[in-house]
């Protein structure tokens, strides 16, 4: 399957459903897709280390930012990055300014 932009993209939900209907069609979106990312053997030294430094900015950057607005930040992350952030950030992690803040894990699943 090839997708170009412009094509229309199906879902098998849409904006007027309910917000468990809509994560449970992400859930299973992401996970036909990390399958499918699986089954691809490749040489990722390279992503990984890419990855990795993105991700390391992004805990400073929501570190600082979490700093500036009393904890309270709002951030929008690729669902490959979520768990490497969301447990550095819990664990209060930052990776140049040698500062540590806390964090509320306490989350609600959809």
């Amino acid at each position: 399957m090839t997708i170009t932009r412009g094509d229309p993209i199906e879902y098998d939900c849409d904006f007027d459903d309910p917000p468990e209907t809509q994560a449970a069609h992400e859930r299973a979106h992401v996970a036909s897709v990390q399958a499918l990312l699986g089954s691809v053997q490749t040489d990722d030294s390279a992503l990984a280390y890419r990855d990795e430094t993105r991700e390391r900015c992004m805990i400073d950057r929501l570190t600082e930012i979490r700093a500036e607005n009393d904890g309270a930040v709002l951030a929008i992350v690729g669902i490959d990055h979520l768990e490497t952030l969301a447990t550095a950030l819990s664990a209060g992690e930052t990776a140049t300014t040698g500062t540590s803040y806390h964090t509320d894990s306490s989350t609600t699943s959809p």
